[in-house]
């Protein structure tokens, strides 16, 4: 529905950035990559100072695994904006694809430091956090479970609930990650069945 309502609206005015850009996000969550590589393309030669122009080349520019076109890309925005919270991001999630765990996770807690009042930055640190094993995982990732757990990760598919059950299955509390696991797989076929 997502992708026609964006669709209809480009075919209503065929230079509408943000429609651009959001079905760009479409595309990438269908898991169509040159798609989506296309309309963010579009967008960002239509608003190449749009502060979110580069998230949405990139996350396409990932997803298709070309890492060092992705790093020079990425590396090339930063220079641009170089506290710009999504290409932050989006370094940390190249930084993990390469094994650089460490970096990746010190990328996504500068990100906060440096915005500590946008909510986008909480959910990064936090997957992250999980991914790499942190210590503090768990107190990053159990209020955000807690408060939206089907809300997908911003990097990760899977849901914040799920992030939370590797948590505290890492941790040895199997009992409630198990039972988190189940209710994670009952809301993906929920959705799934809509």
């Amino acid at each position: 529905d997502a992708r026609r309502s964006y669709l209809k609206t480009l075919e209503l005015n065929p230079s509408h950035g943000g429609a651009m850009a959001d079905l760009a996000n479409v595309y990438v969550a269908l898991g169509r990559f040159d798609e989506a590589m296309d309309w963010a393309l579009r967008n960002f030669q239509l608003n190449p100072n749009s502060a979110h122009g580069p998230y949405h080349v990139g996350l396409p520019l990932i997803a298709l695994g070309d890492d060092s076109a992705s790093a020079r890309f990425l590396l090339s925005a930063e220079q641009r904006m170089p506290t710009e919270l999504r290409v932050q991001g989006l370094l940390a999630w190249l930084d993990m694809r390469r094994g650089n765990t460490q970096i990746s996770l010190e990328r996504a807690r500068r990100l906060v430091r440096n915005e500590p009042d946008n909510t986008e930055g909480p959910p990064i640190l936090a997957e992250f956090a999980v991914v790499a094993a942190a210590p503090d995982a768990e107190a990053l990732i159990a209020p955000l479970a807690t408060k939206d757990p089907e809300a997908a990760g911003q990097y990760f598919t899977t849901s914040l609930r799920s992030l939370y059950a590797l948590a505290l299955h890492r941790r040895g509390d199997d009992k409630l990650a198990t039972e988190l696991w189940r209710q994670s797989a009952a809301a993906a076929e929920r959705s799934v069945t809509r």
